[in-house]
């Protein structure tokens, strides 16, 4: 019988239990990808803290990133809950990919469209014209990876990081976006 996490023999935490049984060594890579979206959203409150007081495009740039990081962290532990639950194999990465396309509708509807009508033209100023391209591209790859991780019939690991990657990399062009920008030019 294996050792159970929660045992006081095991010296395993939840995740590298599940991970090292049923996700085949890839919980470093997700770890690590969840760490640097929390040190993203960590640099973008600091950011915040030292603009006080923050008029409302900032503020929405500042949530935008904020919910963005959190969201990739709840991507890359998602594949561990999932093996923990004993879902394996191309069927763990099609779950995680379909639970990702169906929680990224409303993620983008409730934190970044509906917030983004309220400013009215003022929308135009939180990113630059070339990086909101290069943002709708890198959306429609991620869209564009899952919906391909689940239609394959191997289905795994390659097609549902390069989503989470590329979401990364969105996160981050706004972040480095939104401190190029000076405040001269939100006005």
């Amino acid at each position: 019988m294996p050792r159970r996490w929660w045992s006081a023999a095991g010296s395993l935490s939840p995740i590298r239990y599940a991970a090292r049984s049923d996700v085949g060594g890839i919980d470093s890579i997700l770890l690590t990808h969840a760490e640097v979206a929390i040190a993203l959203a960590g640099f973008a409150s600091v950011a915040a803290v030292l603009r006080r007081p923050l008029s409302a495009i900032q503020r929405q740039r500042f949530f935008t990133i904020l919910f963005s990081s959190l969201f990739q962290v709840f991507f890359s532990i998602l594949p561990l809950w999932l093996a923990q639950l004993e879902v394996v194999g191309s069927a763990l990465w099609r779950t995680a990919s379909a639970l990702q396309i169906v929680l990224m509708v409303p993620f983008g509807l409730f934190s970044v469209y509906l917030p983004l009508r309220t400013l009215g033209t003022q929308s135009f100023a939180i990113i630059s014209l070339p990086i909101t391209y290069i943002t709708y591209g890198l959306v429609a790859s991620v869209i564009g990876l899952l919906v391909a991780n689940l239609l394959i019939p191997a289905a795994g690991f390659g097609y549902y990081y390069a989503a989470l990657f590329a979401g990364m990399v969105t996160v981050f062009l706004v972040f480095a976006d939104a401190v190029v920008i000076g405040d001269d030019k939100l006005s």
